[in-house]
């Protein structure tokens, strides 16, 4: 059959026709009709795809123009010459009739013609697969408009981070928040995602809607966060750690003794407890059980308490050292462990606590130097260590401190602050300054030694009494901190007596005064006070006292020079000067008619029998300093010695035991140290012995029991060891015993 130009491309006459409307049909396919022109303007139609046409035309190029609708079809290749006019594509029509020439596709439904064809060109999949490639009319080309892509799923949760992953509570009622993230299915954070908090051990901790966390109890329990089907989840432990270091101090202490311990090892919050006292996380801020009857030693597990900033444990019986582990105390702000019977020295650790500003260990048993660590103290403005027996001087490293404004640390063991320019600038700006400059009770001593001795008659006495250094005064060799420890005024026109205030001389170990013969009297009994390496007298009036245990220290010496000649017993007056010397007599509250020929009755203080014996010596609260002289044995006839309230120092005298007629010895409120002397359970008629309120050490003399007659015993406030001795359960008219805060340890025996 031949086309005929004009007519349908491919149509054939009768049964050709329906054919392909049967095809049409078939495919679903409106009927289109395609008028076409050839490059000479003529026209005909092309059936729609499916039609027959003439097999001659197989293959061949078919041009098509289109036009596209308007926001939709806006395929045109870039450089197309219309914009919005036909669109040519070409097609190689493998299976199908084509023409040459332009064609415009008419649909018969009147809809858009460009999407129509293209709707029906491309639902054919088998026909279109089939196309290698399309190419319009003409010169401009263009490559399809592919289909949409398909909706994205919607973000849905598939993973929860719950942080922090782990936490610890250490207290009941401490809380910790946590946070949960979710994630959709593509890594994205979902915000504001709808989360359900769970607690697996609500026993052990609780969790609220927002994920606040609460201790309830011992123990762990696991905290999920859930979104979805997703879910995380954290480790809560409970270990009330604070809870076991007070539990270790209770038991330490003998908590059940304690005068007060409301709430201690009960269930209820430790901040309920006596004396404690707790953040909002429960931990431990604050413990306050001053003068509580705590009684044992101090645990260490207390470095524990990582929160800490106030400790005060002050007038207990706390015994043994103070542990190095309360150097780990990093948030401690103030440290009271004063008035307890605390042995041993300061241990270095206390010098990383960085933020201390209080550190108070008073009246204690403490030895040895303060540590230079201390120095490390930058907050520090408070130091309390009076009367402990520690040694040595304050630490050069205390200039830095900028804050320091007070000090402490009189009644020590030789404890002072150096006398160079720099410390006595630095004193000078503190509020509060209480204690020894390292030379200044030394410079006293040498004073008392100048009066003494006629210093205004000595043939040299360069520097003496000023304010020089003491290794400028001439025959005076002193330390790096100014302490005489050489004293050589042998052949100087030295008159009168040696006064016994030179035992004072702690840092002395040579004393050369022969060649001065009008040096006369006794050798003090208290130079056997000093650790002597050379003494040297020989050449003067000194005579030596017929003390057996003066001998012998005199025996001990290496370098000894003297005179050979014993002393004859002192008299009472004689003996009351030697008091008068050795404690400051010229500062005393009242010193009425001392050293003066009055007759002994009207010297301030003293009592005599019908003899003119001296039977009675009251020097309370008088001011009386340095060292109680071991003259007073001599006077045979006391009865009552009351030296209470004053500033002693030193040992109680065992040359006291000599006092057999003694009734009354009253020593309490001073600065006395060392043990107490068994040979004062030689005073048989004894009925008041009061030591309290001192640093005396050691145990309580078993012979303490021989004191039949004794009535009251008052030995408190000390820093005794061990236990109370069963003999004291043989005193029968015992009817006052105090002992507290003496330190001793262990049961009352069943004998008192």
């Amino acid at each position: 059959m031949q086309d005929r130009p004009g007519s349908v491309l491919g149509q054939r006459d009768g049964d050709g026709d329906a054919g392909g409307e049967h095809r049409r049909r078939q495919h679903g396919l409106p009927r289109s009709s395609h008028r076409c022109s050839d490059s000479q303007g003529q026209h005909g139609e092309l059936d729609a795809p499916g039609d027959r046409g003439d097999d001659r035309q197989r293959g061949r190029l078919l041009e098509l123009t289109t036009t596209p609708v308007p926001g939709r079809d806006q395929a045109v290749k870039k450089g197309a010459p219309h914009s919005r006019g036909p669109l040519p594509f070409k097609f190689p029509l493998f299976p199908f009739n084509a023409v040459r020439g332009n064609c415009q596709v008419i649909t018969v439904s009147g809809q858009s013609p460009c999407r129509r064809s293209f709707r029906r060109a491309f639902a054919l999949g088998a026909a279109v697969a089939s196309l290698g490639w399309l190419a319009g009319c003409g010169d401009s080309t263009t490559d399809p408009v592919p289909p949409p892509p398909p909706p994205p799923d919607p973000p849905r949760a598939t993973t929860v981070a719950v942080s922090p992953a782990a936490a610890e509570l250490a207290a009941l009622g401490a809380t910790v928040q946590l946070a949960a993230e979710v994630r959709d299915q593509n890594g994205q954070v979902m915000a504001g995602a709808a989360v359900t908090w769970t607690s697996g051990s609500p026993g052990v901790a609780t969790v609220s809607a927002s994920g606040l966390v609460t201790a309830v109890g011992n123990g762990t329990a696991t905290i999920t966060a859930t979104a979805g089907s997703a879910a995380g989840s954290s480790t809560v432990t409970v270990a009330q750690a604070d809870r076991a270091v007070l539990v270790a101090l209770y038991e330490a202490t003998n908590g059940a003794g304690w005068l007060e311990n409301g709430g201690w090892l009960s269930d209820r919050p430790i901040g309920e407890w006596h004396g404690v006292t707790t953040a909002a996380d429960g931990r431990v801020t604050a413990l306050r059980l001053s003068a509580s009857n705590l009684v044992g030693s101090i645990p260490p597990e207390l470095g524990r308490l990582v929160r800490l900033e106030t400790l005060d444990l002050e007038r207990n019986r706390l015994a043994g050292r103070i542990p190095p582990a309360l150097g780990r105390l990093a948030s401690l702000e103030s440290l009271n462990l004063g008035v307890n019977q605390l042995r041993g020295g300061i241990p270095p650790e206390l010098g990383a606590l960085g933020r201390l500003e209080v550190l108070r260990l008073r009246r204690n048993d403490l030895t040895g130097p303060i540590p230079p660590e201390l120095s490390n103290l930058r907050n520090l403005r408070r130091l309390g260590l009076e009367r402990n027996r520690l040694t040595g001087s304050i630490p050069a490293g205390f200039l830095e401190l900028e804050r320091f404004q007070t000090l402490h640390f009189e009644s020590n063991d030789g404890l002072c602050v150096s006398g160079s320019a720099d410390f006595r600038a630095w004193l000078a700006g503190l509020e509060v300054y209480v204690g020894p400059l390292c030379d200044a009770r030394d410079r006293a001593v040498l004073a008392s030694l100048y009066e003494a001795g006629g210093g205004t008659d000595w043939i040299r006495s360069d520097g003496w009494l000023g304010d020089g250094p003491l290794g400028d005064w001439h025959g005076i060799d002193s330390d790096s901190l100014g302490r005489v420890v050489r004293v050589d005024l042998a052949g100087n026109a030295m008159t009168g007596r040696v006064p016994a205030r030179l035992a004072q001389l702690g840092s002395l170990t040579s004393l050369r005064i022969g060649g001065n013969p009008g040096l006369g009297g006794p050798l003090p009994l208290s130079l056997s006070a000093l650790s002597l390496r050379e003494l040297h007298y020989a050449d003067t009036g000194l005579c030596i006292s017929p003390a057996r245990s003066f001998g012998a220290w005199l025996g001990a010496i290496p370098s000894h020079e003297g005179t050979g000649t014993a002393c004859s017993a002192l008299d009472d007056r004689e003996i009351l000067a030697l008091l008068y010397e050795a404690t400051g007599g010229p500062r005393w509250a009242d010193h009425a008619n001392w050293l003066s020929d009055r007759p002994l009755n009207e010297w301030a203080g003293v009592t005599l029998d019908a003899d003119g014996r001296v039977v009675g010596l009251s020097l309370a609260s008088n001011n009386l300093t340095g060292l109680v002289p071991p003259e007073l044995g001599g006077l045979s006839n006391l009865a009552r010695l009351d030296l209470r309230a004053n500033s002693l120092t030193g040992r109680i005298p065992a040359e006291l035991g000599n006092l057999s007629g003694l009734t009354t010895l009253e020593l309490r409120s001073n600065d006395l140290t060392g043990r107490i002397p068994p040979a004062l359970g030689g005073l048989s008629y004894l009925v008041v012995l009061d030591l309290a309120f001192n640093d005396l050490t050691g145990p309580i003399p078993p012979g303490l029991g021989n004191l039949s007659r004794l009535t009251t015993l008052n030995l408190g406030s000390n820093g005794l060891t061990a236990s109370i001795p069963p003999e004291l359960g043989g005193l029968s008219r015992l009817t006052v015993l105090n002992l507290r805060f003496s330190g001793l340890r262990g049961p009352i025996p069943p004998e008192l």
